[in-house]
């Protein structure tokens, strides 16, 4: 599934989006992963990463740049 920029914040108002990331091993882990996003700002999508242990902080943002050089085009949205 690809988004152009500013379509993501349309469907993120109906529903999350889970999407797959991977190719930036700091950030989403040796292999990739599944992230939930849940809201666009400013040029970030906030997202929500299970791959935080639960003392930190597993709400995260990461910037449309950012986020398409690592979304692997695969996605679903959760409908309620």
């Amino acid at each position: 599934m690809h988004f152009f920029e500013d379509e993501w914040a349309v469907p993120l108002q109906k529903a999350p989006i889970m999407v797959l990331m991977a190719g930036n091993e700091e950030e989403f882990g040796l292999s990739s992963h599944w992230i939930v996003l849940v809201n666009v700002t400013n040029r970030f999508l906030v997202y929500l990463d299970p791959w935080y242990k639960s003392d930190q902080n597993y709400i995260r943002h990461i910037s449309i740049v950012g986020f398409r050089r690592y979304y692997t085009g695969i996605a679903l949205q959760i409908n309620m």
